[in-house]
C-alpha cells in the first residue's frame, strides 16, 4: 500500500492541488474540455487547476492525475512551440505573453513532480520503488527541459532556475551508469534527459537558422547516448584531450564550459565532466560519408540530410560539441544608430536607392509607400571587423531569423555593409539583440535575365553582386533568390561606371530565402 497524503504535500511549500472531490475520471472529462480552448486560456485553465486545494487520496492515484495533466501541459506547450516557429523577431506583446504563460504552466508542474520526488526519496517506498522514482524524476526534468526549449524557440536564453532545478534532480537520480536511454517504450531515463539538454545547450540555439532546432533535437534523440557523464572528482588528472570535453558544476546556472577555455581547474566536489569524444567520432564518420554522397538512411540520418544546409549543421555542431570559438578580436563599445532592411528584395531597394520610410509615424517622401518598404532602426552596442552586435530600437523587422540577409546601412547613409544573422536574441521590443556576420563592405544591385523556357513572360531576376568578399579570399559573389542561378550563367552589372561580365562559380551558401554564389572572370 501506498500512503496517504493530502494531495497539497506534493506541492511546494504554499502550493495546492485539484478541486476538492476530483478524481481521475472527473479529471479526465474536464481536461477534455480545454482541447477547444485557445492555448493561452488552456495553459492559465491548467495552472490555477494544480493550485486548487485537495483532499487526500493515495500517492498512486495523485501521480496518476499529475501525470493526466502532464499529457495536456504538453500537448499545450507544442502549440506554443509551433506558433513561435512560425513568429517573426521581435515578438510581439501577444506572442511574448504566451511564452511566460507556457513557461509558467511548465514550471509549475515541474515543482509538481518535484515534490513528488522528494515524497518517494524520504520515505520508506523509495527503497522498493526506484522504478517510480526515476519515472518521477525523468517526468520533473523533462518540464524543465521543455521550459529551456520554449525559450529557445523564442530565441531568449534558457531560465537560470531551469537550469538549477536540472542540475539538483540530476544530482537525486539513482545511481543508471552510462547515459543511454531507457528500454524501449519506457521513455528517457533521468540521465539520458540530462545529457541531451546539456548537448542543446552547447550547441547554442540561438545561432540556429529556422528548423535547425527540431533537426539537432532529432538528433540528440538518437545519439545524446553516446556522450558520457562522469564524476570528475574520480579523475586522478585532468583527461588527456580537452576537446569534446566539457565541465558541468552543479551550483550553475547553465550548461557548462568546455574545458578548452578552462586553465588551471581547482576541481570541486559534484563536478561533472561531459565527454563527448564517441559522439564526435560518430558525427565525423556520418559528415565523412555524407561527402562522400552515402545514402543518409545507411548512416542513421534523416533523408533531408543531404541537403547542403544539414551537412553545414552538422559541421557547426561538430565545432560547438568538440572545440568551441572564442571571440577572436576585441571588440568597440559604442552605440551609433544604423537601419536594417532585411531580406533580398529589400536590401535590392535599398542598394538601388530608392527612397524609404523607416518608421510608421516618420514623414517619409511619397514614394516611400509605392515600394511598400520600411526600414528598422537598431543600436550598434559593439563592433569588431568581422562583426556587429545590434539592438533593436523601433521599426519593422518581420524578416529576421537566424541566417538571414541584411542591410546595415549607417546613419548618414553613406555606406551600407552586407550581412548575415548568425545570433539572434528575442526579449521584449526594447531588449531584442542581433549578432551579424559582416559579409562584404559593400555590393551593386543588378538584373538576371531568365533563359530558355523559363524566360517566357517572366521579369528579370533581382540580383546583388558582391565585388569583394573577405571570407572568400577576397573574390567576388553574387546573391540570388533560390532557383534563380546555376553555375556557369553570366551575370551582367555595373561597377564603377563600367559594364562587367562575370560566370557562376559553385554556391557558397544556401538558405529558404537566398543563395550566394562565387564569381570568376569569363571565359
Amino acid at each position: 500500500m501506498f500512503p496517504l497524503y493530502s494531495l497539497a504535500s506534493l506541492l511546494p511549500e504554499g502550493g495546492q492541488a485539484f478541486a476538492a472531490g476530483l478524481h481521475p475520471e472527473m479529471l479526465r472529462s474536464w481536461l477534455d474540455t480545454l482541447s477547444g480552448m485557445p492555448p493561452e486560456e488552456a495553459a492559465i485553465a491548467l495552472t490555477e487547476r494544480l493550485k486548487r486545494p485537495g483532499v487526500s487520496a493515495s500517492f498512486r492515484v495523485r501521480l496518476k492525475m499529475l501525470d493526466m495533466m502532464a499529457e495536456e501541459t504538453r500537448r499545450i506547450a507544442g502549440l506554443f512551440e509551433a506558433e513561435l516557429n512560425r513568429a517573426h523577431h521581435p515578438l510581439s506583446t501577444a506572442l511574448q505573453r504566451k511564452v511566460v504563460i507556457g513557461n509558467d504552466l511548465l514550471k509549475y508542474h515541474a515543482q509538481c513532480y518535484r515534490a513528488a520526488v522528494d515524497r518517494l526519496k524520504g520515505g520508506w517506498i523509495s527503497r522498493g520503488k526506484t522504478d517510480l522514482l526515476r519515472r518521477t524524476l525523468a517526468h520533473a526534468m523533462d518540464m524543465e527541459r521543455r521550459r529551456l526549449v520554449l525559450a529557445y524557440r523564442a530565441y531568449a536564453p534558457g531560465s537560470k532556475s531551469a537550469w538549477r532545478s536540472l542540475h539538483a534532480l540530476h544530482r537525486g537520480a539513482p545511481t543508471e551508469g552510462h547515459a543511454a536511454p531507457a528500454c524501449a517504450g519506457a521513455g528517457d531515463s533521468p540521465r539520458h534527459l540530462y545529457v541531451k539538454t546539456l548537448l542543446l545547450a552547447l550547441a547554442e540555439p540561438v545561432q540556429m537558422a529556422p528548423g535547425e532546432l527540431d533537426r539537432a533535437r532529432f538528433y540528440l534523440d538518437r545519439y545524446a547516448g553516446l556522450a558520457e557523464l562522469k564524476d570528475l572528482t574520480r579523475f586522478a588528472r585532468e583527461p588527456s584531450s580537452r576537446e569534446g570535453c566539457f565541465l558541468i558544476r552543479q551550483d550553475e546556472e547553465g550548461p557548462g564550459r568546455s574545458l578548452q577555455k578552462w586553465h588551471n581547474i581547482e576541481t570541486r566536489s559534484g563536478d561533472l565532466l561531459l565527454d563527448c569524444g564517441p559522439l564526435l567520432k560518430k558525427m565525423r564518420s556520418q559528415i565523412d560519408a555524407l561527402e562522400h554522397g552515402v545514402l543518409p538512411s545507411k548512416i542513421g540520418l534523416p533523408s533531408v540530410a543531404h541537403r547542403p544546409q544539414y551537412l553545414a549543421m552538422m559541421k557547426n555542431l561538430l565545432m560547438l560539441w568538440s572545440d568551441p570559438p572564442s571571440r577572436r578580436s576585441p571588440r568597440q563599445h559604442f552605440k551609433p544608430r544604423v537601419e536594417i532592411a532585411a531580406g533580398l528584395d529589400d536590401l535590392w531597394t535599398l542598394l538601388s536607392g530608392a527612397a524609404l520610410k523607416r518608421r510608421r509615424d516618420d514623414s517619409a517622401p511619397s514614394d516611400a509607400a509605392a515600394h511598400g518598404l520600411e526600414l528598422s532602426e537598431w543600436s550598434v552596442t559593439n563592433e569588431s571587423p568581422t562583426g556587429f552586435a545590434l539592438q533593436y530600437l523601433n521599426g519593422e523587422s518581420s524578416a529576421l531569423s537566424v541566417g538571414a540577409l541584411v542591410g546595415v546601412r549607417s546613419q548618414d547613409r553613406s555606406k551600407s555593409h552586407i550581412c548575415l544573422v548568425r545570433r539572434l536574441v528575442s526579449g521584449d521590443r526594447r531588449r531584442a539583440e542581433l549578432g551579424l556576420q559582416k559579409y562584404a563592405p559593400f555590393a551593386v544591385p543588378t538584373l538576371i535575365s531568365w533563359s530558355g523556357s523559363a524566360a517566357a513572360g517572366k521579369p528579370p531576376a533581382r540580383a546583388i553582386v558582391l565585388p569583394r568578399v573577405p571570407s572568400l579570399d577576397g573574390a567576388a559573389a553574387v546573391i540570388v533568390a533560390p532557383h534563380v542561378l546555376r553555375s556557369g550563367k553570366r551575370v551582367p552589372f555595373v561597377l564603377d561606371g563600367r559594364n562587367v561580365t562575370r560566370l557562376a562559380g559553385a554556391p557558397v551558401e544556401r538558405c529558404a530565402g537566398y543563395e550566394i554564389f562565387s564569381l570568376g572572370n569569363p571565359d
